[in-house]
């Protein structure tokens, strides 16, 4: 990719302490090109910025970056206007969202070497985590729904009953009999019933997935997140877009 293209693209990229996932977006959102990275053997700040240069995609000039950090931890409170001396001391320095057109908090608990990373490589980027991604793709809503991201080993869920958020979670499962437990359970915490709610998926799941068999067994709706507007240079069939979901919610952050 020469310099002049790259300062027209944006750089998307979703991390966790295990992997970076990236893609870089033309204007209209077409995704060009993606990776992924692996980060797990990473204990400093330094070691991650060591790693992230790895890769020639992720040390060019982009016209935008937006980082979306996943984390297993989250809270969700009613709006107010928080800043970290407001928050339990284990939860300070987290990230604090308030998703668009709602009025609740989210906060996220990140990690710092990561993060300071992240922030040393790409100054001006806007940071967001996955849990608000998925916030903002349900809301509104008038009627149950919820979306799980699957994801290596973590399953990512925001459930919504019409415009109330009931639960945001991210909880590790490694079978697909963890992942339906981990939902089955989300429902019936919520008081929701399988049969009515609406589930959309993305990550790491495909028509032809097992777990997907197993979940169309137990929950009557079932679709995938597959963002309209998303293309992909691939030309890959459109039964694969859920995967880059992540991406594409990343890339589309303001």
């Amino acid at each position: 990719m020469s310099d002049t293209q790259a300062k027209t693209n944006i750089l998307a990229i979703t991390a966790n302490t295990q992997n970076a996932f990236f893609g870089v977006f033309s204007e209209d959102l077409e995704l060009l090109y993606s990776d992924r990275l692996a980060l797990d053997s990473c204990i400093s700040s330094s070691d991650f910025v060591r790693s992230l240069k790895q890769s020639p995609t992720l040390v060019d000039h982009y016209k935008r970056v937006v980082v979306c950090l996943k984390s297993a931890e989250q809270i969700v409170l009613p709006y107010r206007d928080y800043n970290n001396t407001d928050i339990d001391t284990g939860w300070r320095h987290g990230l604090i969202e308030k998703p668009v057109d709602q009025e609740i908090s989210i906060i996220t608990r990140i990690d710092k070497y990561l993060h300071d990373a992240l922030v040393t490589m790409y100054p001006t980027a806007k940071i967001t985590s996955l849990g608000t991604q998925l916030a903002e793709h349900l809301y509104p809503s008038d009627k149950q729904v919820v979306a799980a991201h699957i994801d290596k080993g973590m399953v990512y869920m925001a459930v919504y009953d019409g415009m109330k958020c009931r639960i945001l979670r991210a909880v590790a499962a490694e079978t697909k009999e963890d992942y339906l437990y981990l939902l089955l359970h989300s429902l019936k915490v919520a008081s929701i019933d399988p049969n009515t709610v609406s589930l959309k998926l993305s990550g790491d799941i495909y028509p032809d997935s097992l777990l997907y068999s197993l979940l169309k067994k137990h929950v009557r709706h079932v679709s995938f997140i597959a963002p309209a507007r998303l293309t992909l240079r691939t030309k890959l069939p459109d039964t694969v877009k859920q995967r880059y979901f992540e991406l594409y919610a990343t890339a589309v952050c303001v």
